[in-house]
């Protein structure tokens, strides 16, 4: 309605309007065709970036797959350095035991050359005392025989074979003298070591009972002073009383001053107070005349309260004064016991020290008076050996252990640096063979890729063929189709011309012979079924048909199945390899 309206008030303007929308509906097209070109070039540019991210990510897991294998071979020589560290720690922790065992042989060794040392001295001395014996035997001997004047000529023999026979005799006799003196050297170090031991049992023994007697009498001047504390502290507590105490003395004394103020009262109004109960009553000074029985009968029961009170009052303090003296004596008692017990244990063990020291004393005044600490002494003087002496003894075995540790230490070195010599050799040997396997490696790496290479172009190539010669192949079918189409027309309206005629086969083998001659002109149909010759029959031919269809789609399936069964085979050569 609105529009009939307008058009019938403007009728120009109708028009206008319509040519409006058709021009803006055609922008919209051009728009949107615009819009369609921007977003199928944006779909190519996708899918172009799409099949590019494809192949980087092929290429990618490639490249993970030869970082796994790196990885892997990497933590095969790990394993094989870690193996080699270890045995080279045995090999060092042996080298560690050798020379430590060396150690201990030179030193066995330095305390074998200090008894040969010491022995060689002592056969020194005693050769130097036999060859003195010998020349003073020898001296007397030749006065002698010089005084007598028979034999003024002694053979040399006879006085070669005695002196033999002397050295012999002195030399078991300074063997039998040497026991007896290594004998009284023990024995006397023996005596040397009882007494130094004596001396310091006595002298502890002597320190412990000083030390006793001190701690005695700490402890007696420590209960003495517990004592004193204790006796103190009672005082004080006797001072201060219990509260129970306070509180009885209170009512004590308030019971005393009410007991005051009744008998004042009495004192005062003796009017008021019957002889038999002798008491008062406070309604008194009130001026109450007419209840006197009321008032004595009050005043009786005041006081007979007060009365128990006191009483109960003096029982408590009576009890808690018994209990007070009681448990003071037990106190007293208990710790004067425990004092007597430690004092008698003590006494007990310094009277057992000084037995000891008594038992000890008497045992050396009996050695003394023996004379067996003379004994000692003597063989001590006789025993002696000087300074220069041990000096001199200690100066050569101080050369002789520099030496044999000098020659200890350069036969170590020698075996350590010829051990380390040939464990850097070692270790110098297995980073050439590493070297040389990571060569090896990297170049057998790098071969396997350029034949992956060539293999791919190769494939790639064999591909392109394959899949031109496939082409070539659906265009030759694609004919054939088409020109076995019409024969089939053509055999069919030849059957249904010919299937009343009475020379039905021989029209049909002259129609034979001539579609095989047109199927020969083809050379893709020359290597397909020519058994068309065989079917005489409708129903053969039928299926020839079919079995020409299957075919077609075998072979329509068969490009197919060669590229999935090139890339099977291509993959499986390249995990091989690899």
């Amino acid at each position: 309605m609105k529009s009939f309206h307008i058009s019938f008030i403007f009728p120009g303007l109708m028009d206008r309007c319509q040519v409006h929308l058709r021009l803006h509906k055609g922008l919209q097209k051009g728009m949107f065709h615009n819009y369609l070109k921007e977003a199928t070039v944006e779909k190519g540019k996708l899918e172009e970036k799409a099949a590019s991210l494809l192949g980087t990510a092929e290429r990618l897991q490639y490249e993970l797959e030869d970082s796994r294998q790196a990885e892997a071979a990497r933590e095969d020589t790990i394993a094989v350095l870690q193996t080699q560290l270890a045995k080279l720690e045995s090999r060092y922790t042996m080298a560690q035991e050798e020379i430590c065992c060396f150690r201990h042989r030179a030193i066995t060794a330095e305390q074998e050359l200090e008894h040969l040392r010491e022995i060689c001295m002592n056969l020194t001395k005693d050769k130097s005392e036999v060859y003195r014996d010998l020349t003073m035997y020898l001296e007397c001997s030749v006065l002698s025989k010089s005084k007598s004047s028979e034999n003024t000529k002694i053979p040399v023999n006879i006085s070669i074979d005695n002196i033999h026979l002397m050295l012999k005799h002195l030399e078991e006799e300074k063997k039998v003298e040497e026991e007896k003196n290594r004998r009284l050297v023990q024995h006397l170090e023996e005596v040397l070591i009882t007494n130094q031991n004596m001396i310091t049992e006595r002298e502890a023994l002597i320190a412990q009972n000083i030390a006793d007697v001190r701690k005695l009498q700490e402890d007696t001047i420590c209960w003495k002073e517990r004592y004193e504390d204790c006796a103190a502290k009672l005082e004080m507590m006797d001072k201060k009383q219990d509260p129970r105490l306070l509180e009885a003395q209170d009512t004590i004394a308030t019971l005393k001053r009410t007991i005051a103020i009744l008998q004042q009262e009495k004192t005062a109004h003796p009017k008021y107070y019957d002889v038999s109960t002798s008491t008062a009553s406070p309604r008194k000074f009130l001026g109450s005349t007419d209840s006197d029985g009321i008032d004595k009968s009050c005043s009786e029961i005041a006081l007979g309260a007060l009365q128990n009170e006191l009483s109960a009052c003096r029982k408590l303090l009576e009890t808690y004064a018994v209990e007070k003296s009681e448990n003071k004596k037990n106190s007293e008692c208990s710790k004067v016991s425990d004092i007597e017990q430690k004092l008698k244990i003590e006494i007990a063990k310094r009277e057992i020290l000084e037995n000891q020291v008594k038992r000890l004393l008497s045992e050396v005044q009996q050695r003394i008076d023996t004379g067996h600490l003379d004994s000692i002494q003597q063989k001590l003087v006789k025993d002696f050996v000087s300074r220069k002496e041990i000096e001199e003894i200690k100066n050569l075995h101080g050369e002789a252990l520099e030496r044999v540790r000098q020659e200890v230490i350069f036969e170590s070195e020698s075996k350590l640096s010829a051990k380390l010599a040939e464990i850097n050799a070692l270790i110098q040997g297995q980073m050439q063979e590493q070297i040389k396997l990571e060569k090896m490696r990297e170049n057998s790496e790098s071969s396997i890729k350029q034949q992956f290479e060539n293999i791919s172009c190769t494939l790639q190539t064999e591909l392109g063929k394959i899949q031109s010669a496939l082409k070539e192949k659906e265009a030759e079918e694609r004919l054939f189709r088409s020109k076995f189409g019409e024969l089939e027309i053509e055999l069919k309206k030849n059957l249904e011309g010919k299937q009343n005629s009475e020379n039905y086969q021989s029209d049909l083998s002259q129609s034979n012979e001539d579609i095989e001659n047109k199927l020969l002109i083809s050379p893709s149909f020359q290597k397909k079924d020519t058994t068309l010759k065989m079917y005489p029959q409708q129903k053969e031919e039928i299926n020839i048909l079919k079995k020409c269809e299957e075919r077609k789609e075998k072979e329509a399936l068969e490009p197919e199945t060669l590229e999935e069964k090139l890339s099977e085979e291509l993959k499986l050569k390249y995990i091989k390899k690899f």
